[in-house]
């Protein structure tokens, strides 16, 4: 079966930060069977993905929902799940801002807001919990 060069190009923007936030949740053949199964679902959906608002939001809906079926949220402190996903993006894969917002289909702005009005203590902080991932300036 032959994909879209869009659905590729899409692939390959996103993939390695799909990865990397399933791998701060799963071990790597969990995370890797997720962001499969996500891409799957993206591929078998493409035209409605791409007559979405925000193909990217699309997306990145379908690779929460894969991830958090097998595992629940990390323990950390949030308002929204917009905010967690942000924070885990940020503090714990090393993404940056801009890179969130991408990958998300987010606004940077409201990237920006979701991160400067996280309430947490030093205590609080989530400490990387993937090490086996690469951060997310390394995709490419």
């Amino acid at each position: 079966m032959a994909l879209p060069p869009a659905f590729e190009g899409f692939y390959t923007l996103h993939h390695h930060h799909y990865l990397a936030y399933a791998l701060a949740h799963l071990d790597r053949r969990t995370a890797e069977i997720a962001v499969r199964e996500t891409f799957g679902i993206l591929a078998t959906h493409w035209p409605h993905a791409v007559s979405r608002r925000s193909p990217a939001a699309y997306g990145w809906r379908q690779l929460v929902d894969s991830v958090h079926a097998r595992t629940p949220p990390l323990p950390i402190p949030v308002e929204t799940p917009e905010q967690y996903h942000a924070i885990v993006l940020h503090h714990i894969v090393g993404c940056e801002l801009e890179e969130i917002a991408a990958t998300t289909g987010h606004e940077l702005s409201k990237i920006r807001y979701l991160l400067r009005s996280w309430k947490h203590s030093a205590a609080q902080a989530p400490a990387p919990r993937a090490p086996t991932s690469q951060p997310c300036s390394a995709a490419g």
